[in-house]
C-alpha cells in the first residue's frame, strides 16, 4: 500500500457543491478543505488581493446553513484544472468532524468521490 507525506486529510468539492468563503477580499468558492487550510477559486482580477503572506478573517458558509470562521493566511497562488486559486493557512483548524460531516454529504450526492491526504 503506497505511504502519503500528506498530515492532513483533505476534502476535494465538485463545483456545484462547493461552500462559499468570505473576506475582506470578496466572495470566493472552496474548492478543498483540510483541517488546517483552504484553497478557493479566484479570478485573475483577485490576484492582487491575496499577496503572499497577507492576513484576514474568513467565514465558510456550507450546505447544511452552518458558518465558521477563522483567521487566514495566503500560502501560494496558482492554477489547477484550469482554475486559478489561493491557498490559505488557517489559524483556526477547521474540525475533522466538520470535514467528515462534509465527505459524508458529498458522498451520498457523488459515491465515487475519493478522500485524499494534503502535504503541510
Amino acid at each position: 500500500m503506497p505511504t502519503s507525506n500528506r498530515a492532513f486529510f483533505r476534502l476535494e468539492y465538485p463545483a456545484p457543491r462547493r461552500p462559499d468563503l468570505n473576506c475582506r477580499a470578496g466572495h470566493f468558492s472552496v474548492m478543498e478543505i483540510s483541517e488546517e487550510g483552504v484553497r478557493i477559486r479566484i479570478s485573475n482580477s483577485d490576484r492582487a488581493n491575496f499577496a503572499i503572506g497577507r492576513e484576514f478573517e474568513v467565514e465558510f458558509y456550507f450546505g447544511d446553513d452552518t458558518y465558521s470562521k477563522s483567521q487566514g493566511r495566503v500560502l501560494r497562488l496558482g492554477e489547477a484544472d484550469g482554475e486559478l486559486y489561493c491557498a490559505l493557512r488557517l489559524a483556526n483548524p477547521i474540525s475533522t468532524k466538520r470535514i467528515f460531516s462534509e465527505q459524508r454529504s458529498l458522498l451520498r450526492v457523488y459515491p465515487r468521490i475519493a478522500p485524499h491526504w494534503a502535504p503541510e
